[in-house]
């Protein structure tokens, strides 16, 4: 079987009630960001997209603080223009996602960290000299990350 008929077996079998209603409610978040941006100026409409409708709450998230700012101005106008639309809208939300959020997958979780073996001899050099036990410990361990020749 195809990914695309197990695709359609899946939203058209007796268990996909869920699923539809949750197709539904993306497409409906979809035609509100369409509608939204229709009415923002261009500036902020690059930077908004409807993230959620819940209880006629609308959420909305933009990449920074500076726009949710700017946003919060055009809450009554956004509201008068759902008014007019299919979607009872009595409250907006602004959240901000930033854009440049780091996604921790298995390429970015990081490896272990290694020192050259001249920073080794020097954290050894001041651990040396050092009278708190639990501090110079912690430069011992540190000083024994040298970099291998095979990495």
């Amino acid at each position: 079987m195809t990914s695309h008929n197990s695709l359609n077996s899946l939203l058209s079998g007796s268990d996909s009630v869920d699923l539809r209603h949750l197709s539904a409610h993306a497409k409906k978040l979809k035609n509100l960001t369409a509608k939204i941006r229709t009415v923002l100026d261009s500036a902020s409409s690059e930077h908004c997209t409807v993230a959620n409708l819940r209880d006629q709450t609308l959420i909305l998230q933009t990449s920074s603080p500076a726009w949710v700012a700017k946003l919060r101005f055009q809450i009554p106008m956004l509201i008068n223009a759902l008014k007019s639309s299919s979607t009872p809208v009595t409250n907006i939300q602004i959240k901000v996602v930033p854009e440049n959020k780091i996604e921790t997958t298995h390429e970015n979780i990081s490896k272990p960290q290694y020192i050259s073996p001249s920073t080794a001899e020097l954290l050894e050099g001041v651990a040396n000299h050092i009278s708190n036990s639990d501090l110079k410990s912690s430069l011992l361990r540190l000083s024994k990350r040298v970099a291998s020749d095979k990495e």
